[in-house]
């Protein structure tokens, strides 16, 4: 068994995630909306749904928001915290 690091599982993450094909998106719905715009999704033959809980909704806004962050990061408009730094906040 390979033991990983944490930023061995975060590039790996990163490098899963840029190789998916479909475009996937996150849509924060009012209740009383949902059923239309669930049933208006699944009409389209190029589309497939999935609802998930609040906590994976969370969780993949959050996951978005750091690959953002790490984007501007990488192009310099974004200061980086230092990896020393983010693991003594873990």
């Amino acid at each position: 068994m390979k033991i990983m690091y944490r930023n061995e599982l975060f590039q790996n993450l990163l490098t899963l995630l840029a190789e998916i094909d479909n475009m996937k998106l996150l849509v924060d719905v009012k209740d009383s909306k949902a059923d239309f715009v669930v049933e208006l999704l699944e009409s389209l033959p190029f589309t497939k749904t999935k609802l998930l809980s609040a906590s994976k909704a969370k969780l993949l806004s959050e996951m978005n928001e750091a690959i953002v962050n790490l984007n501007l990061a990488k192009a310099g408009k974004l200061k980086a915290k230092p990896l020393k730094q983010l693991l003594d906040e873990i």
